[in-house]
């Protein structure tokens, strides 16, 4: 069965704030489990080092499971540190415990991206995917929208150029939306590599719900069930205006989005 999840990014400043031990995410999460959804999506840095197992037992708790720890550097960035990367790989060695069955990796920073820099991250996408081979844990690359602003080279010298038993892909659906490149184009060539996907909308280069936008969750949805590698596919919001979002209210945008899905695509978890 395909994991359904909520990814925690809304509640961020909670996480920070609070802790992920906290009541108040406490309630979160078994929010989360009571509205039909049965994984999570979290970034890295906000589960505690040496509480890794103590972490797998609180999502554990309350009856859910990690669909994907996320991470990522300013690869992208001029004065990069390529040992930066290094973090990268301990969070990876780390995460099997913590009860995570992929890792999502990101990069950002320059829309004008660099073909050395591309062949750079492939180096890195390499080794870190044999890392994560070692500890019995998926690496996926996960896209914003720089990858395609070149007309989808940067994507697609990374499909090419990694190998697939060590690298997977997060198709992240609004990022690539917002860089005006065919969603399903990309999607059908490199639909055995796709083992996860972020659910979002957009309308007029800003996130929206899913059903209030102008990507076609009719095709979305048939495209998830005839690929046969996805395991997991989680709704995430934006809060604020630095990512493109407007939401105000996560609770109420994450359960429209999700009751669309249900209700009108007839999407069940």
């Amino acid at each position: 069965m395909m994991e359904m999840g909520c990814h925690l990014f809304p509640w961020n400043a909670m996480l920070q704030n609070e802790g992920v031990f906290s009541k108040k995410v406490s309630l979160l999460l078994s929010w989360i489990k009571e509205n039909g959804f049965n994984s999570i999506e979290i970034g890295s840095h906000f589960i505690p080092y040496g509480k890794e197992k103590e972490f797998d037992g609180w999502i554990k708790q309350h009856g859910l499971k990690i669909a994907g720890v996320h991470t990522g550097k300013p690869f992208f960035l001029s004065g990069f540190q390529e040992n930066e990367m290094e973090d990268v790989a301990k969070d990876i060695s780390r995460l099997k415990e913590a009860g995570a069955e992929r890792i999502l990796f990101s990069t950002w920073g320059s829309k004008s991206v660099e073909k050395e820099r591309v062949s750079a991250l492939i180096q890195h996408l390499h080794l870190l995917g044999g890392i994560a081979h070692e500890h019995s844990i998926s690496l996926l690359y996960h896209n914003h929208d720089h990858e395609f602003l070149d007309g989808a080279s940067g994507a697609e010298r990374i499909m090419k150029e990694t190998d697939p038993k060590l690298v997977s892909f997060a198709l992240d659906i609004g990022w690539i939306q917002l860089a005006g490149v065919d969603i399903f184009s990309f999607w059908e060539a490199h639909q055995n590599r796709i083992e996860y996907v972020h659910l979002r909308d957009v309308r007029d280069c800003r996130f929206v719900e899913i059903g209030e936008g102008e990507i076609d969750y009719v095709r979305v949805v048939y495209k998830m069930k005839e690929t046969k590698k996805l395991k997991a596919a989680i709704i995430e919001m934006e809060l604020g205006d630095n990512y493109g979002g407007g939401f105000t209210e996560p609770e109420k945008s994450v359960l429209a989005s999700y009751h669309h899905l249900q209700t009108n695509l007839n999407m069940k978890k």
